[in-house]
Protein backbone atom coordinates (compact mmCIF):
# COMPACT_ATOMS: atom_id res chain seq x y z
CA UNK A 1 0.00 0.00 0.00
CA UNK A 2 1.69 3.05 -1.18
CA UNK A 3 1.93 5.66 1.46
CA UNK A 4 0.74 9.71 0.94
CA UNK A 5 3.56 11.93 1.06
CA UNK A 6 3.36 14.50 3.69
CA UNK A 7 5.03 18.17 4.09
CA UNK A 8 5.64 18.54 7.40
CA UNK A 9 5.05 22.24 9.17
CA UNK A 10 7.72 24.35 9.32
CA UNK A 11 7.98 25.84 12.82
CA UNK A 12 9.02 29.20 12.17
CA UNK A 13 5.87 29.44 9.79
CA UNK A 14 3.60 29.37 13.08
CA UNK A 15 2.54 32.96 13.72
CA UNK A 16 3.77 34.69 16.68
CA UNK A 17 0.59 36.35 18.68
CA UNK A 18 3.06 39.20 19.76
CA UNK A 19 2.88 40.16 16.23
CA UNK A 20 -1.47 40.48 16.43
CA UNK A 21 -3.02 44.34 16.92
CA UNK A 22 -6.65 45.45 17.58
CA UNK A 23 -7.90 48.23 16.07
CA UNK A 24 -10.98 50.35 17.14
CA UNK A 25 -13.92 51.96 15.34
CA UNK A 26 -11.65 54.88 12.69
CA UNK A 27 -7.92 52.65 13.07
CA UNK A 28 -7.74 53.84 16.36
CA UNK A 29 -4.95 51.12 17.43
CA UNK A 30 -5.50 49.69 20.82
CA UNK A 31 -2.22 49.53 22.02
CA UNK A 32 -3.28 48.36 25.56
CA UNK A 33 -4.50 44.84 24.19
CA UNK A 34 -3.27 42.53 25.72
CA UNK A 35 -5.35 39.78 23.91
CA UNK A 36 -8.77 39.13 22.43
CA UNK A 37 -10.81 35.85 21.21
CA UNK A 38 -14.15 36.31 19.06
CA UNK A 39 -15.77 32.83 17.99
CA UNK A 40 -18.40 32.65 15.87
CA UNK A 41 -20.75 30.04 15.95
CA UNK A 42 -23.35 28.53 13.88
CA UNK A 43 -26.83 28.16 15.80
CA UNK A 44 -28.28 24.70 15.05
CA UNK A 45 -31.53 22.28 15.90
CA UNK A 46 -31.32 18.97 16.60
CA UNK A 47 -33.33 16.94 14.27
CA UNK A 48 -34.20 13.57 15.78
CA UNK A 49 -35.10 11.33 13.01
CA UNK A 50 -36.98 7.42 12.29
CA UNK A 51 -35.07 4.91 11.38
CA UNK A 52 -31.42 6.16 12.51
CA UNK A 53 -30.43 6.51 16.03
CA UNK A 54 -28.24 9.38 15.00
CA UNK A 55 -29.00 12.99 15.60
CA UNK A 56 -28.56 15.27 12.88
CA UNK A 57 -28.18 19.01 12.35
CA UNK A 58 -30.05 21.93 10.68
CA UNK A 59 -28.57 24.99 10.78
CA UNK A 60 -30.53 27.68 11.89
CA UNK A 61 -28.42 30.82 12.36
CA UNK A 62 -25.19 31.80 13.97
CA UNK A 63 -23.73 34.12 16.63
CA UNK A 64 -20.57 36.00 17.38
CA UNK A 65 -19.25 37.03 20.72
CA UNK A 66 -15.69 37.39 22.28
CA UNK A 67 -13.41 39.17 24.44
CA UNK A 68 -11.05 41.94 24.20
CA UNK A 69 -8.38 41.67 27.22
CA UNK A 70 -5.94 44.20 28.14
CA UNK A 71 -3.89 46.77 30.55
CA UNK A 72 -5.76 49.51 32.04
CA UNK A 73 -4.93 52.60 30.61
CA UNK A 74 -8.07 54.49 29.43
CA UNK A 75 -11.98 54.77 31.08
CA UNK A 76 -13.22 54.53 27.86
CA UNK A 77 -15.01 51.19 27.38
CA UNK A 78 -16.08 51.39 30.88
CA UNK A 79 -17.61 54.53 30.63
CA UNK A 80 -19.57 52.64 27.18
CA UNK A 81 -20.63 49.97 29.45
CA UNK A 82 -21.88 52.18 32.44
CA UNK A 83 -23.44 54.61 29.58
CA UNK A 84 -26.68 52.06 29.38
CA UNK A 85 -26.61 51.74 33.20
CA UNK A 86 -27.28 56.06 33.40
CA UNK A 87 -29.41 56.23 30.24
CA UNK A 88 -31.18 53.27 29.64
CA UNK A 89 -29.34 53.84 26.14
CA UNK A 90 -27.13 51.36 24.72
CA UNK A 91 -24.18 53.07 23.04
CA UNK A 92 -23.54 52.84 18.88
CA UNK A 93 -22.47 49.70 18.07
CA UNK A 94 -18.89 49.93 17.00
CA UNK A 95 -16.21 47.76 14.79
CA UNK A 96 -12.98 46.14 15.87
CA UNK A 97 -10.40 45.10 13.32
CA UNK A 98 -8.21 41.89 14.15
CA UNK A 99 -4.75 42.00 12.59
CA UNK A 100 -2.43 38.93 12.33
CA UNK A 101 0.90 38.92 10.56
CA UNK A 102 4.40 37.63 11.11
CA UNK A 103 7.38 38.26 9.31
CA UNK A 104 8.46 35.01 9.34
CA UNK A 105 5.24 33.87 8.06
CA UNK A 106 4.13 32.90 4.25
CA UNK A 107 5.16 35.54 2.15
CA UNK A 108 3.45 36.97 -0.91
CA UNK A 109 6.14 38.20 -3.41
CA UNK A 110 8.26 38.79 0.09
CA UNK A 111 5.79 40.91 1.40
CA UNK A 112 4.39 38.87 4.71
CA UNK A 113 0.79 37.48 3.95
CA UNK A 114 -1.77 38.87 7.17
CA UNK A 115 -4.71 38.32 8.12
CA UNK A 116 -7.39 41.10 8.90
CA UNK A 117 -10.98 40.50 10.02
CA UNK A 118 -13.17 43.65 10.86
CA UNK A 119 -16.11 42.36 12.95
CA UNK A 120 -19.27 44.33 12.77
CA UNK A 121 -21.70 45.54 14.84
CA UNK A 122 -19.58 45.16 18.23
CA UNK A 123 -21.41 45.88 21.69
CA UNK A 124 -19.67 45.38 25.02
CA UNK A 125 -21.82 43.87 27.92
CA UNK A 126 -19.72 43.55 30.58
CA UNK A 127 -16.76 45.32 32.89
CA UNK A 128 -15.59 44.93 36.23
CA UNK A 129 -14.29 47.80 38.34
CA UNK A 130 -11.41 48.03 41.40
CA UNK A 131 -7.87 47.04 41.67
CA UNK A 132 -5.38 45.32 43.43
CA UNK A 133 -2.14 47.23 44.94
CA UNK A 134 0.20 44.30 44.27
CA UNK A 135 -0.32 43.91 40.68
CA UNK A 136 -1.66 46.04 37.26
CA UNK A 137 -5.08 46.35 36.68
CA UNK A 138 -6.18 44.67 33.55
CA UNK A 139 -9.68 44.87 32.05
CA UNK A 140 -11.71 42.06 30.17
CA UNK A 141 -14.70 43.09 27.65
CA UNK A 142 -16.72 40.78 26.82
CA UNK A 143 -18.53 41.83 23.57
CA UNK A 144 -20.68 40.10 20.61
CA UNK A 145 -20.58 41.17 16.98
CA UNK A 146 -23.31 40.62 14.12
CA UNK A 147 -21.36 40.26 11.29
CA UNK A 148 -17.83 39.86 9.91
CA UNK A 149 -15.93 40.24 6.66
CA UNK A 150 -12.30 38.79 5.74
CA UNK A 151 -10.23 41.62 4.74
CA UNK A 152 -7.11 39.61 3.98
CA UNK A 153 -6.37 36.12 4.60
CA UNK A 154 -3.36 34.03 5.15
CA UNK A 155 -3.33 31.55 2.10
CA UNK A 156 0.06 29.54 1.29
CA UNK A 157 0.37 28.27 -1.75
CA UNK A 158 1.11 24.65 -0.83
CA UNK A 159 -1.86 23.91 1.22
CA UNK A 160 -5.29 22.91 -0.27
CA UNK A 161 -7.19 23.95 2.57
Amino acid sequence: MPSTPITPLESHRVINGREGKVFAENAVFIAWAESVEARMVIDRSDIIRAGTHVTGYKAMGASGSGTLNGFHVTSRYRRMIAEYMTTGIMPKPTTLVLELSDPEAYAADGVPMVEIVTLKGVKFWETALGFDTGDVVRDDFPFTFEGLSFDETITPGAFLF
